[in-house]
């Protein structure tokens, strides 16, 4: 049984910051056409279209929308190790998380 009070949210929110913060890589995102760029931290997971060497051409990131000022969109950049990629799609779920799909 739920304890009366228990907050989903947050308890969810705790456990992203820790996730991101263990295994995420240090990112940052600038919205198109030539935005003001945003550090965030984002998780490589895994996508059928990803491909291991050197980072990869295709990477699928997870990502806490609280770290953007508005939901990252197609066509805008991420830049990972100095490497370029550009925004292909991205995948909002209900509890304030997306993966974007990135390509080089």
């Amino acid at each position: 049984m739920i304890p009366s009070g228990f907050d989903w949210r947050a308890e969810l929110e705790k456990k992203t910051a820790l996730q991101l913060e263990a295994f995420g890589l240090d990112a940052t995102y600038t919205p198109p056409p030539s935005g003001t760029p945003v550090a965030f931290r984002a998780e490589r997971i895994p996508s059928g279209e990803e491909y291991p060497e050197e980072m990869g051409t295709t990477l699928a990131l997870f990502v806490r929308l609280s770290d953007f000022p508005s939901v990252p969109v197609n066509g805008g950049t991420v830049t990972i190790q100095s490497l370029t990629y550009k925004v292909a799609r991205v995948d909002v779920n209900s509890q304030g998380r997306a993966v974007l799909t990135v390509r080089r």
